[in-house]
């Protein structure tokens, strides 16, 4: 049984592949969706999912490109709203909280989560790469002083061991 935990409690966050392939099999599992006794449907399934989506959130947190990428694609869909006109700023109100929350999680800063949310809801400003700009901040050795200020999150360093080392 899935615990109920955050991934970074349980144990250690593997690459984004292998988590990503976890909450694919455990996503199309038969096993997963129905109890083995009865044979029923079973609501575990969603623990399952949700403690495997944190886990890939938090692998794509870990890793420094696959963050970088992350953020171009939210920021990507972020400036499709003005593709769809007249209904645009409707699908700003939409994805606003959707941008807030992810630039929250990712990066941790409430002022630069706030910026991303109001730069998504005022018309005309979507064009601005909010969370492409997080990611510089977090990562640009010379940008200490202005990560410090807006309190981003130091980035995390992970060491990948080298297997032809071994």
């Amino acid at each position: 049984m899935a615990s109920q935990g955050s991934p970074s409690d349980t144990a250690p966050v593997g690459t984004v592949r292998d988590c990503g392939l976890k909450l694919l099999k455990d996503a199309t599992s038969r096993a997963s969706w129905v109890d083995s006794t009865t044979g029923r449907p079973t609501l575990n399934i969603c623990n399952i999912l949700w403690v495997d989506l944190m886990t890939v959130a938090e692998a794509v947190r870990n890793d420094k490109w696959m963050l970088l990428l992350a953020c171009i694609i939210v920021d990507i869909i972020g400036m499709c709203s003005y593709l769809i006109l007249l209904l645009g700023e409707v699908v700003d109100l939409w994805w606003a909280p959707l941008c807030g929350f992810f630039l929250q999680y990712m990066f941790g800063s409430m002022l630069m989560t706030s910026f991303g949310a109001i730069e998504e809801v005022l018309p005309l400003t979507d064009l601005v790469p909010t969370a492409t700009i997080c990611w510089c901040l977090t990562y640009m050795e010379d940008l200490q002083k202005v990560r410090n200020f807006l309190g981003l999150r130091a980035p995390v360093i992970t060491v990948m061991k080298n297997d032809k080392n071994e």
